[in-house]
């Protein structure tokens, strides 16, 4: 699987690099206009990223901006069900409102930095990544 982690923090870049090495490519941008570019390459070069950890807060673009322009160019682009996007917010604010503007934004999960191993593994779990007893 191809993964793209978008965040403008490079230590949380390497350690969820580092978790999900094993899973597939993983490739990282540090802002939002550099998001919505590497998709777009990747839809265009036919190799489409099956999961984006997105920051909150980034440069060029916040996070809650990219997805909404993500889940646009997904319409635009005839990309719908299973083929969409699955996008995972990834943020320091533990914000009620920013969780629930993620999840109305189309994002399938919501983690916390410093982003924990297990939650990590439950995620990818629940998107069928993980098998159930790992």
């Amino acid at each position: 699987m191809r993964m793209l982690i978008a965040d403008d923090d490079q230590i949380c870049c390497q350690v969820l690099a580092m978790h999900l090495a094993l899973l597939g490519d993983c490739d990282t941008v540090g802002t939002g206009r550099g998001t919505i570019g590497a998709v777009t390459k990747a839809w265009d070069e036919g190799r489409p990223y099956g999961l984006v950890f997105l920051d909150i807060l980034m440069p060029e673009g916040d996070g809650q901006e990219v997805l909404q322009q993500l889940r646009v160019l997904e319409k635009k682009r005839g990309i719908h069900g299973l083929d969409r996007l699955n996008v995972v917010m990834i943020t320091s604010l533990d914000d009620r409102k920013q969780v629930m503007d993620a999840f109305r934004r189309e994002a399938q999960a919501y983690l916390i930095k410093p982003v924990d191993a297990t939650k990590l593994r439950k995620v990818l779990k629940e998107f069928g990544i993980l098998g159930k007893d790992v």
